[in-house]
């Protein structure tokens, strides 16, 4: 069984439905979706609409509640202190789970996934790796001292899309070192718990290829491109398709067709 895990609060519902939505498309096994949410019950409307329109109930919610950490550097950003959740996750799921699959709310799926993601599950149990995520900078001249204020040496890895070794995860007690880290590093921190997670894991990942976690960029005949060629596209940054800024670029147009599909209806709403 396939394990994928968000994790959320009510500002991403929507997007995670859209998120599922795209999984349910292109999915052949059975898999259970995970879902570590602020406030779960603002989530059963969608549940329903799984249940209802696409006869999906495989759906389990975890209600979070370590309010006592510090999440740092979320006051006036684009992010909540959702990001930081996935820190906390083996306190909240089965600890029996072997391999998780965790998707940020804004990654869609575009084509088949699963048997990519047996085969890099099996690498990195093979080879003894927790993680694997794709490489989003190189450690250079110009940024060497960003990186070495959070002890990242030479790569720095998109946990946007992370296939995670649960069990290792789990043995090792990962969320103790985590939070070790996250006090170390605090004043440096920039990209939230992505630097808490890089700082710790610093190259110990295992690299998957670009088409497992693809950022859109605008070009001559990208939609086509990415819809042909792309298992999952991830619309990370500040200009999502659902912001005012976002939703002129040419890929958005992807997603209003999988926002259109899933809710029967045109986005319509822009932040």
């Amino acid at each position: 069984m396939f394990e994928i895990l968000y994790c959320i609060d009510e500002n991403y519902n929507d997007q995670t439905l859209v998120s599922i939505n795209t999984i349910l498309k292109n999915a052949s096994s059975e898999y259970r979706i995970h879902i570590v949410h602020e406030n779960p019950e603002t989530f059963n409307w969608h549940k329903d609409v799984l249940k209802s329109k696409f006869g999906y109930t495989n759906v389990k919610l975890y209600p979070f509640n370590e309010q006592e950490y510090n999440f740092p550097k979320v006051n006036g950003s684009h992010v909540s202190k959702a990001t930081y959740f996935r820190l906390f996750i083996s306190n909240y799921l089965d600890n029996s789970i072997e391999n998780l699959l965790y998707l940020d709310p804004d990654v869609v799926c575009l084509n088949e996934f699963e048997n990519s993601s047996i085969e890099i599950f099996k690498k990195i149990k093979l080879l003894n790796i927790p993680i694997a995520a794709r490489t989003e900078h190189i450690v250079n001249n110009k940024n060497r001292d960003r990186y070495k204020s959070i002890n990242v040496t030479k790569s720095y890895f998109n946990a946007g899309v992370m296939f995670i070794d649960f069990k290792n995860w789990v043995s090792n007690k990962y969320i103790d070192k985590f939070l070790e880290v996250s006090k170390e590093i605090e004043e440096n921190i920039i990209y939230w718990d992505q630097d808490i997670l890089n700082s710790f894991f610093n190259e110990n990942y295992l690299e998957i290829p670009i088409h497992m976690n693809q950022h859109p960029y605008n070009f001559k005949d990208s939609v086509k491109f990415y819809t042909e060629n792309t298992v999952f596209l991830h619309f990370s940054g500040k200009n999502k398709p659902w912001t005012k800024k976002g939703k002129g670029y040419e890929n958005s147009k992807i997603y209003f067709e999988l926002y259109k599909e899933t809710y029967g209806k045109k986005l319509r709403k822009f932040k």
